[in-house]
């Protein structure tokens, strides 16, 4: 008996083990859980999902935020690892009022995501942050803030309530149909002690429900430990170096300081704000204008230099230190283009996006836009078009009037691309804007064609040179990038965030915005990071709106001066929905080619490569003509999509059999090289 008590006892501690380690082998995120909200004394189904979960050995339960109370599951059902339902008993007791977290096991929880309401209520939250760019916006490089010296204060009512050490917060109060009011409370001796700034110092929320309500986003950033430089950019139109209400601002550019250095970015509304360390220093502010154009000149100060310095273990603001510019006479338009992913049968748009690169207004300005004849212009349905002025087969006109100094004009086309059209032909789209005075017009600048590749399906979230076209460019062409992006979330995402870090061979200094597919904040941190951020777009889920789930970011670029032959430029891009983890995007390739630095791909010619049989069903052969003794080739196959299927290396031989193997019959392209350079580009079709 007593060995079988001991046996008994082992497997019942095995199985207590094992019971345990099985709970803790859930992990991933919490993604979602419906329905978002319940009342006090209510019973509630919850379906909760997951990323990366492991539900068929999790537990679930509910954390309060406010009150630190949980809530557990009297029943649960897993229907696979990505989703189970969750049946809880909300007490009819005020006290389980607030905002839950939703866990399952150990895996990441979903945060602030259930509200559980007394009677009809409005809980607002947020949260407070450290706010190292000091634009006002919690985006995902930054982090929650705490200190035991912060509360919130919302009014009517008096509340206040504390900050989590996570930097949350959320308040209840009666629904209705009033202003509320939110106020981020700092003790005086603290915030002097850091010199700390708050942004915004209160928040009005307007209240305007019977129904029980969630606000959230209501957030504060805080800039701690730093020294601060603010000012503005205008164009100073009386000469008296003052920023007065009629002076227009300069929505471009950015300013540099000399210690670090450190660079911001000019936002639209003309001003900017640097955050260089605590310390002992000296250094000078300097404007650099948008593109580093030289048609406008700073006037204010006469040497576009501010010098001052900094003392000290204490932090300091300084706020107007302010650059005047003086404007040229000539405006110059620079017209870029957007197009989305073609695809035959399907309909498709194109954004048209023209800047004026200086502070000078031009007047009566007429784009013109010409579709490639396989897209059919669409005038009527749920779509968006800009209204254009006339249409004449595929060339459209728009009489746009005037666009302000370093203003911009979005033009939006939907189209249908033709049924008949075989994916991987090459479709192009021209814009040219015409201005007065014409002797200004530059088509350097105004004129812009984009060439597209037909494909099927493809990753909505990627990064693309949309110009030049190809990979092979020259020493002086400056590039275009588009970075596509979709919510294929399962939810609303509110704030989009693109992190660009860019490689050493472009100049973050002549970076241009050309365009979005809304309203945007552009940063440079760091010297060479951009960043660009959709606040509160509200972008919805592919499965609520495909159509409306997609988003683009596009901007123009300089190279570094002094690139030679056989240099290769790469660059991807890190896409955050909300705070979830990154999307990263492909990388680009581009290169200057090591033989005739003037080539573009799209003339390349295969006089170097033969490939026979194509079309072919199981194998074809590729015939390297000027194969030498140090050859050495490599082929690349890339579906429709982009995507790199096969690659072969070290290919020494004066040909090379391909065998279809795995490759599925469809359309492929192929480029070859031959130790680093490219030396051919081609179709290569497969049949069944």
């Amino acid at each position: 008996m007593k060995n079988s008590t001991k046996q008994l006892m082992v497997v019942t501690q095995f199985l207590i083990s094992l019971i345990a380690n099985l709970q803790i082998m859930a992990q991933g995120n919490v993604i979602t859980v419906t329905p978002d909200s319940s009342q006090t004394g209510n019973t509630v189904m919850l379906a909760i999902s997951g990323h990366n979960t492991v539900f068929s050995q999790a537990t679930t339960s509910l954390h309060c935020n406010v009150s630190g109370l949980n809530l557990f599951a009297s029943s649960m059902n897993i229907t696979n690892d990505s989703l189970m339902t969750a049946t809880y008993i909300i007490p009819n007791n005020p006290i389980y009022g607030g905002v839950y977290d939703v866990h399952a096991a150990n895996a990441v929880p979903l945060t602030g995501s259930f509200l559980v309401t007394i009677a009809p209520s409005v809980v607002i939250q947020g949260s407070i942050y450290s706010d190292d760019d000091g634009n006002c916006i919690y985006d995902p490089l930054e982090h929650g803030y705490y200190s035991p010296f912060l509360s919130v204060t919302v009014q009517p009512g008096n509340i206040t309530v504390p900050v989590t050490s996570t930097g949350f917060y959320a308040v209840t109060l009666p629904g209705g149909n009033y202003n509320a009011t939110v106020h981020l409370n700092v003790a005086s001796y603290w915030s002097s002690y850091i010199g700390s700034v708050i942004c915004p110092g209160t928040l009005t929320v307007p209240i305007n429900t019977v129904l029980s309500q969630l606000v959230t986003h209501q957030d504060f950033g805080i800039v701690t430990g730093m020294n601060i430089i603010r000012g503005n950019v205008f164009v100073d139109a009386n000469s008296n170096c003052l920023k007065d209400i009629s002076d227009p601002v300069v929505s471009g550019g950015t300013v540099t300081f000399s210690y670090g250095p450190h660079t911001a970015s000019v936002q639209p509304n003309g001003s900017y704000s640097i955050n260089v360390p605590v310390g002992t220093y000296s250094g000078t502010l300097h404007f650099n204008t948008p593109g580093n154009n030289i048609w406008d000149s700073i006037s204010c100060p006469s040497n576009n230099s501010i010098p001052f310095s900094f003392t000290g273990i204490m932090p300091d603001t300084i706020t107007n230190q302010n650059f005047g510019l003086t404007a040229g006479t000539c405006p110059k338009l620079q017209t870029t283009i957007y197009t989305g992913n073609m695809r035959p049968c399907f309909y498709h748009h194109s954004n048209i996006y023209i800047h004026n690169l200086t502070a000078v207004t031009a007047t009566n300005v007429v784009a013109t836009v010409v579709l490639d004849p396989a897209e059919i212009p669409l005038t009527t349905g749920w779509w968006y078009n800009t209204p254009w002025t006339s249409i004449l087969g595929n060339v459209i006109t728009y009489n746009i009037g005037n666009i302000n100094g370093y203003g911009s004009y979005n033009i939006t086309i939907w189209d249908s691309t033709r049924c008949d059209v075989v994916i991987g032909d090459t479709l192009h789209i021209s814009a040219f804007a015409n201005y007065t005075p014409t002797l200004c017009v530059d088509s350097s600048y105004s004129y812009a064609i984009i060439s597209h590749i037909t494909t099927a399906s493809c990753d909505p979230n990627s990064k693309e040179t949309t110009f030049p076209f190809g990979e092979n460019i020259t020493a002086n062409d400056y590039l275009n990038y588009t970075i596509n992006f979709q919510n294929t979330g399962t939810d609303t995402a509110f704030n989009i965030t693109v992190i660009d870090t860019l490689p050493p061979e472009l100049d973050p200094l002549t970076l241009i915005p050309a365009g979005g597919s809304s309203a945007y904040t552009y940063q440079l941190i760091g010297n060479n990071i951009a960043k660009f951020i959709f606040h509160n777009v509200q972008l919805p889920d592919s499965t609520a709106s495909e159509v409306n789930s997609h988003g683009f970011v596009n901007f123009t670029i300089n190279q570094v001066a002094g690139h030679l032959p056989g240099t290769i430029i790469r660059n991807h891009a890190a896409i955050y929905f909300d705070f979830n983890l990154p999307v990263i995007t492909n990388s680009t390739f581009n290169i200057i080619p090591q033989s005739t630095v003037g080539i573009k791909e799209s003339v390349i010619s295969n006089d170097e490569i033969t490939v026979y049989p194509n079309p072919f069903t199981n194998d074809t052969r590729f015939i390297f003509k000027d194969s030498g003794p140090n050859s050495k080739y490599t082929i690349s196959l890339f579906d429709v999509t982009g995507k790199k299927v096969r690659e072969i290396n070290s290919i020494t031989e004066k040909f090379y059999d391909l065998n279809k193997g795995d490759l599925k019959p469809q359309i492929y392209f192929y480029k070859v090289w031959n130790n680093q350079m490219q030396v051919g580009v081609g179709k290569l079709v497969i049949m069944e």
